[in-house]
C-alpha cells in the first residue's frame, strides 16, 4: 500500500510542473530589531487536482528519491525572483524585501545551477542582495567540493546564503567560519557572519 502511494505521488509529480500544480505562498519575515516586515520566504504547495493542497512533506521527500527536486527547485527560484521583481515594480515600499528559497542537495547535482541562478536574477533584473537562498547543513557536508565554489561565487555577486537547521547535524560551531554563509536563521542580514 505504501509502495503504491509513493509510486502515484511520483507520478503526480512528473505531469504537475507542467499543468502548473505548484503554489508557492509567502511567509512573511519580520525583522526583530525593527517589527517590520525586511523579507519573505517562499514555501511550496502542491494543487493535486484530486487530493488538494499538499504541504512539502507529502512530496518532497518522494521528489528528492527521484530526481525531480532539481526541476521543482528551478520552478521556485524562477517563480519567486518573478514574483519579488513584480512586487518591487509595484510597490515602492517593498524597494529593500529579499525574498528567501530552499535548495535540496540535490539541486547541486546540475552541472548549471550556479549560473541558472544568475540567469534567473538577470532575466527579472534583480538585484542579487534580494535573494536569499537557504541550505541545510547536510547539504553542505554532503558534496562540499562540489557546492562551497557556487555558494562563494554567489556570494560574490550579492546573494544571501543562509545556513538552515545548522546543528541538527554533526557540525561543531566552530565549523561555521569554514561555510561561505552569510548568516544562521533566525538572525537577520545585518547581523551577518
Amino acid at each position: 500500500e505504501s509502495v503504491m502511494a509513493y509510486l502515484d505521488i511520483e507520478s503526480g509529480l512528473r505531469s504537475a510542473l507542467s499543468n502548473k500544480e505548484f503554489r508557492l505562498y509567502y511567509q512573511p519575515i519580520i525583522s526583530v530589531k525593527t517589527g517590520k516586515l525586511c523579507g519573505i520566504e517562499a514555501l511550496i504547495r502542491w494543487q493535486h487536482p484530486q487530493k488538494g493542497l499538499l504541504s512539502p512533506n507529502s512530496f518532497i521527500p518522494v521528489s528528492e528519491d527521484s530526481g525531480l527536486i532539481v526541476s521543482i527547485g528551478e520552478w521556485v527560484i524562477r517563480e519567486c525572483c518573478r514574483q519579488r521583481a513584480l512586487w518591487g515594480e509595484r510597490f515602492s515600499a517593498a524597494k529593500d524585501l529579499f525574498v528567501s528559497a530552499n535548495l535540496s542537495a540535490l539541486q547541486f547535482s546540475s552541472p548549471s545551477i550556479g549560473l541558472f541562478v544568475e540567469d534567473v536574477l538577470a532575466q527579472y533584473n534583480l538585484d542579487p542582495r534580494r535573494l536569499h537562498l537557504e541550505i541545510t547543513e547536510a547539504s553542505l557536508l554532503d558534496k562540499p567540493e562540489r557546492i562551497l565554489p557556487i555558494l562563494s561565487r554567489w556570494r560574490s555577486k550579492g546573494i544571501l546564503i543562509l545556513l538552515d537547521d545548522f546543528g541538527t547535524g554533526i557540525s561543531p560551531l566552530g565549523r561555521l567560519a569554514d561555510f561561505p554563509v552569510d548568516f544562521v536563521p533566525p538572525l537577520e542580514p545585518e547581523h551577518r557572519l
